[in-house]
């Protein structure tokens, strides 16, 4: 009875879980790395629930638009495409939070806290930002686009296995 509805639903499923179980094992290994910032047990705790909230908002935003397209886009000739371009979006978005998520101990190293709405806002300056992570984080940067490169491929052939079974309910 469920079987034609997680079908349709697959790729939202696969997507969701893999982002959350990703982001809560780098907010593990944050707060490992960052342990004596935490005075109490209950600060731990405090830390992983308020993450949850906030993966499962990025969680929203980043698959609310295509939620709202992909049942009336699935059920059509336009099926394929439609997956195609709901593989690409969710790629896109996974290359996006590992992004950030692999410049986040930089970012701690350098200001004290996770990126934020300062890291992009100095995206407007091109030149004074590729001056300052040439000059002061040249093995930052091979490590990140390092890491970006080799997941990609992992992360692509994942996503195409989460589609390769999605069926229409009849």
């Amino acid at each position: 009875m469920f079987a034609p509805v997680y079908s349709v639903l697959r790729p939202f499923v696969i997507f969701s879980a893999a982002l959350l179980i990703f982001l809560t094992a780098t907010r593990f290994g944050l707060a490992m790395w960052q342990v004596q910032r935490f005075d109490t047990a209950s600060s731990l705790i405090q830390l992983f629930v308020n993450g949850l909230r906030i993966d499962l908002s990025l969680l929203g935003y980043l698959c609310a638009l295509p939620a709202l397209l992909h049942p009336w886009l699935v059920a059509t000739k336009f099926r394929l495409i439609w997956l195609n371009c709901l593989k690409i979006w969710f790629f896109i978005a996974a290359i996006a939070v590992l992004f950030f998520e692999l410049a986040t101990p930089a970012f701690i190293i350098e200001y004290g806290f996770r990126p934020n709405r300062l890291f992009i806002e100095y995206l407007a300056y091109p030149d004074e930002v590729t001056k300052m992570l040439v000059n002061g984080h040249s093995l930052t940067l091979i490590v990140v686009f390092t890491a970006l490169i080799v997941a990609s491929k992992f992360i692509w052939k994942y996503l195409g296995n989460s589609y390769q079974q999605v069926q229409i309910p009849i």
